[in-house]
């Protein structure tokens, strides 16, 4: 079957401050250590990036006063000036802006940033160039929603009175992760789905600290629940595997439109009549 890549709508997207189409999109790199600012820039500016630096928060205030970006990519342990007090200063001047916080030790705040996605140092540049196109050129939902949360647990449901539920499955989310695996990866294209499950892995965190712990295979499923399974009680495990689903729900809505998903979820779930969505 030949792949074809879905191209998501409003991929491309929209510069803060009216930047011209034609024009590479600026991305300002904070942090207070000149040579990760310097490799950071570097690395960026080989896919095709422009790039401006500070050296605190308290600089880079200044200059996105005086600057549009495109995108923000902040330390937070900083001099003067943490990355969560400048993303509060963003947020309380209601700056369009996506955020990346790279940081070893991301605070207990997360919800509240409205990140666009979070680098856990020490990343890969690989990671990097990943997080930054996903931050600029996909919308996504800042929150699981109540209803994407309902169809999660309605797909769980339905997978766990399932008689082909997958031997390996050690939960139900995880057969759910693994139906959904063959026929979206033949959607998105080769990694697209992996790219998807990361993402979402990345927005689950916010409300659910302890889904960092999950490891995702190249191929796109799952790796870990296992252990995650000695080391929660059932309904924690159960609420934690609904948030992550349910974000990678929201994820495919944005790339594919409604429609779509709920056909294909026929398609995959065949008894599942009705969905709540």
């Amino acid at each position: 079957m030949k792949t074809t890549a879905i191209i998501p709508r409003g991929r491309k997207a929209r510069p803060s401050g009216g930047i011209e189409r034609n024009r590479p999109l600026t991305i300002l790199v904070v942090d207070d250590e000149a040579c990760i600012r310097e490799v950071l820039a570097s690395a960026l500016k080989r896919s095709g990036y422009e790039t401006d630096s500070a050296d605190d928060g308290l600089e880079a205030w200044e200059m996105l006063r005086a600057t549009s970006f495109s995108l923000l990519i902040t330390d937070n342990n900083m001099p003067r000036m943490s990355g969560v007090e400048l993303i509060g200063k963003i947020r309380a001047a209601r700056m369009d802006l996506p955020v990346i916080l790279a940081t070893s030790n991301p605070p207990g705040n997360l919800e509240s940033l409205r990140l666009a996605g979070i680098l856990r140092k020490p990343f890969s540049l690989e990671s990097l160039r990943r997080t930054v196109d996903d931050a600029l050129h996909y919308r996504t939902p800042a929150g699981a929603s109540p209803s994407l949360k309902l169809l999660a647990r309605q797909l769980m449901a339905h997978e766990t009175g399932s008689v082909t539920v997958p031997p390996t499955a050690d939960t139900a989310a995880f057969g759910v992760f693994e139906k959904l695996r063959g026929p979206f990866a033949r959607l998105t294209g080769a990694g697209g789905y992996h790219a998807l499950l990361s993402r979402a892995q990345a927005l689950a965190i916010v409300e659910v600290r302890w889904l960092d712990t999950l490891r995702i295979n190249g191929d796109g499923s799952l790796a870990s629940l296992e252990t995650l399974r000695a080391e929660r009680d059932a309904r924690a495990l159960t609420e934690g595997e609904v948030v992550l689903l349910a974000q990678l729900l929201g994820l495919l809505d944005t790339l594919i439109g409604p429609a779509l998903m709920q056909r294909l979820l026929r398609d995959i779930w065949p008894g599942l009549d009705e969905l709540d969505y």
